[in-house]
């Protein structure tokens, strides 16, 4: 054993990328065992619509208007005897509980993304093992999921683009969601993983039906975990075809094959509304002060009749907040009551700002790896983030903000993880093209 634990050391560090994604795996998983339960932002949610999964309620049905979604009470219980740490690895009679309650605020959530967890918790709980165990099983297993996805599409991509994904998987936020039942878990690995695959069509330009299936599905799954995403479905252009030549049948084929991801994504979203996922009036949060005031129609009617109102609240929040948002997008813990300290902050901010010149030196020079990054692709990178970044605003602007208000609610700078990558890719991408025209300028 002593002999071989140096000689895997040697190869981990020789092979950088392999040792990142080992050491954001170990700090992780210290993340997931060491957090107490309800620790995480909604955890409490998501753990309620785990529980209804693995008790097979997937979608709530309506009873005289109210939904029911009926899971055992001794987990009921565990949520809300979270401050009772002592009693975490007993529950002695939590476990002798066999009643059931009604619990609907986990009824807005889709259940896809709690399947995993769900099946872990069903076959733990057959064979009654005791409820804070099942509990971290489930985030554990929703762990290992994630990295397992990250780790199979970082392979394959040439090793010169990979920190463009490892940055983003190695930020404190990134870790600190994974391992957690939050779909955040689900949207961040497949968000992780669109972004390479996407990388190597456009490399490598190689087409393949069975992963062109895997990529459009892990797409809708991706948007569907947070709608506000839909501009990324613009990565479906970025899939190469045969007749590669021959441009009027590429974008036509192109253009088919999008116009079928949209119509896929609107009729998945409006099954889901129909059935009170996301939107439900059983979960609204009365608890705020403006509750009252937070009214999506009349707020979609303000910005019809002042569409300037928009472009001007965000660039009010981000001259408010955009300290905090950047604070978020690296790591804030807790209920996003807990910021790091600032060193850590700051050691960050340079990690992003390096690997944006890092990106920049990669299109300078490596010129045969680079050279299908035309403008049209870098076009569609910047146009799925711009997308994306003005429906978060938007989306938070009509569901969690006064009619009118002149500063956006509710937004959290985790919310912004999966922009950050093409983001630097189009920011490299642009440095280098304007290095470019400042070397040809004549010298006057």
């Amino acid at each position: 054993m002593k002999k071989y634990l140096p000689q895997l050391f040697n190869k981990l560090v020789n092979n950088w990328q392999n040792f990142v994604l080992s050491i954001a795996f170990i700090i992780s998983f210290g993340l997931a065992i060491l957090i107490a339960p309800f620790d995480k932002p909604d955890e409490d949610l998501h753990f309620f619509k785990a529980v209804a999964v693995s008790q097979g309620n997937l979608i709530c049905p309506l009873k005289n208007n109210t939904p029911v979604n009926w899971i055992p009470n001794k987990y009921y219980l565990f949520v809300s005897h979270q401050n009772q740490r002592k009693d975490y690895f007993t529950h002695k009679n939590l476990q002798k509980t066999n009643t059931q309650i009604n619990e609907t605020t986990s009824c807005v959530l889709p259940f896809i993304y709690y399947l995993i967890p769900g099946a872990l918790i069903f076959i733990l709980d057959k064979i009654s093992l005791s409820i804070p165990i099942i509990f971290y099983g489930g985030r554990i297993i929703n762990l290992l999921f994630a990295f397992s996805l990250i780790y199979w599409s970082c392979k394959n991509l040439p090793k010169q683009f990979k920190f463009l994904s490892l940055l983003v998987l190695i930020l404190p936020m990134t870790m600190f969601q994974l391992s957690s039942y939050s779909k955040d878990v689900f949207h961040l690995s497949l968000g992780i993983f669109l972004f390479n695959e996407s990388l190597k069509y456009v490399i490598y330009q190689q087409e393949n039906k069975l992963k062109n299936f895997i990529f459009i599905f892990a797409l809708l799954l991706f948007i569907i975990s947070r709608p506000q995403y839909f501009g990324f479905a613009l990565l479906s252009l970025l899939i190469p075809f045969k007749n590669k030549h021959n441009l009027k049948i590429r974008f036509r084929s192109e253009l088919i094959l999008f116009l079928v991801l949209i119509q896929a994504v609107i009729g998945l979203l409006w099954y889901l509304f129909n059935n009170q996922v996301y939107l439900s009036p059983h979960n609204q949060v009365t608890s705020l002060s403006y509750s009252s005031q937070i009214i999506p129609k009349l707020q979609f009617f303000a910005l019809i009749h002042k569409p300037w109102l928009l472009p001007k609240i965000m660039l009010s929040g981000l001259y408010h907040y955009g300290g905090f948002y950047l604070r978020g997008l690296i790591g804030i813990f807790g209920w996003v009551d807990r910021p790091l300290p600032e060193l850590i902050y700051i050691l960050y901010f340079g990690l992003i700002i390096k690997a944006t010149w890092q990106t920049k030196k990669l299109f300078k020079k490596e010129k045969k790896l680079t050279k299908n990054f035309t403008s049209k692709v870098i076009a569609i990178y910047l146009l799925a983030t711009i997308l994306s970044f003005i429906s978060i605003f938007l989306a938070m602007y009509l569901y969690a903000s006064p009619v009118e208000n002149f500063i956006v609610y509710g937004i959290q700078g985790r919310y912004f993880l999966m922009i950050l990558a093409p983001l630097i890719l189009c920011l490299g991408w642009a440095a280098n093209k304007l290095s470019h025209l400042n070397l040809k300028r004549p010298k006057l």
